[in-house]
């Protein structure tokens, strides 16, 4: 068990005085292969511990956990009680999860007295748990009709680099994209790394990321919303402008960046291939755990290089719902949550 702080103590005593019924029974969870997953299954003893309740996680990459969600969707299947879902399939499951409104009205004796739905962060909340999402900064999150899952994790897009050779060359940290451009040319020619840089540009949504951070730094965005018609914008000169400082770096990155999603930029970064890149912060873990990483202490992180128009930092958010068609929703609920806990999140943040 993790050192507790007094939220999380709190809380586990609170679950443990409720889940008596339930002791001895087990909980099917399909989440995606992330950090915030694999931190909530590290410490799953304690859920266990509190509840007496086994759960079964199966954690998948991206793509087969969400086939695994959506067979469960189309045939009404009860495998999994409760599941994670990133924010760009909340409208495709729109009947899948039990809003977690619902939930505590359904079973009062089995919700946390002091959960409270406005403790959760108002970015958070308006973009990964609510449907369509609220991008007005006002109130919104605050309808059961429109909130379907509880917000669960935000990885977030950051520059790594490597302290050491920065150190060697005399190089700071980038503060513009034309900094990065020029670091990238000077880590590649003193020959310390193979290459300059790594970038995630697999032809799939990992592109999307990265590329985002210098679209939005250039004042554009992929989509112009007018009330209920949507339209690329990828094409216009902001776009296009955006999308030219983006691949001037490819002469200086990793060749299979053209292959590579988030992983495959951990893996040229942890195997000193190339010296930095955009990455998720979540990897800083891996970056410096021996049995992963090469290049463990080296690491050093900074925002994102700015365009004309600022700095962006991407986020990826996935959220946790209840399935409606679970056997076993008062147990499923109340995993959801010890899993969005103020202190369970603490928990994870601080390690066993």
């Amino acid at each position: 068990m993790v050192q507790l702080v007094p939220a999380y103590q709190e809380f586990l005593t609170w679950l443990h005085s409720v889940s008596g019924p339930y002791s001895g029974k087990s909980l099917n969870i399909s989440l995606e292969a992330e950090f915030g997953p694999y931190a909530t299954q590290l410490i799953d003893n304690d859920f266990l511990g509190a509840t007496g309740i086994r759960d079964q996680y199966n954690i998948k990459p991206y793509a087969l956990q969400l086939q695994d969600v959506s067979l469960m969707n189309s045939t009404q299947s009860s495998a999994y009680d409760a599941y994670s879902l990133d924010v760009e399939n909340l409208g495709v499951f729109p009947n899948l999860p039990i809003s977690p409104y619902e939930l505590a009205q359904e079973y009062p004796d089995l919700t946390y007295p002091q959960l409270n739905f406005e403790d959760f962060h108002r970015y958070s909340w308006d973009r990964i748990a609510t449907y369509p999402p609220d991008l007005s900064g006002g109130s919104g999150g605050n309808s059961a009709s429109d909130v379907t899952v509880l917000p669960f994790d935000t990885p977030t897009l950051i520059l790594f680099y490597r302290r050491d050779i920065f150190q060697k060359l005399g190089l700071t940290p980038p503060a513009t994209w034309d900094e990065h451009f020029a670091n990238c040319q000077a880590i590649q020619k003193s020959g310390l790394t193979p290459f300059g840089s790594a970038s995630m540009a697999a032809p799939a949504i990992s592109i999307i990321y990265e590329y985002q951070a210098h679209l939005a730094s250039f004042g554009g965005g992929l989509w112009a919303v007018d009330g209920n018609t949507i339209t690329p914008t990828v094409d216009t000169d902001t776009g296009l402008a955006a999308l030219e400082d983006f691949v001037r770096f490819q002469p200086f990155s990793d060749p299979g960046s053209s292959t590579f999603t988030w992983d495959g930029v951990f893996n040229s970064m942890a195997h000193s291939a190339a010296a930095q890149g955009l990455l998720f912060d979540g990897y800083a873990t891996w970056l410096n755990d021996p049995q992963r990483s090469l290049v463990t202490g080296q690491m050093g992180y900074a925002q994102n290089p700015a365009g004309p128009k600022g700095r962006f930092h991407p986020y990826a958010g996935s959220g946790v719902g209840v399935s409606r068609y679970s056997q076993n929703p008062e147990r499923a609920w109340l995993w959801a949550q010890w899993a969005t806990a103020e202190g369970t999140q603490e928990a994870e943040i601080f390690g066993p």
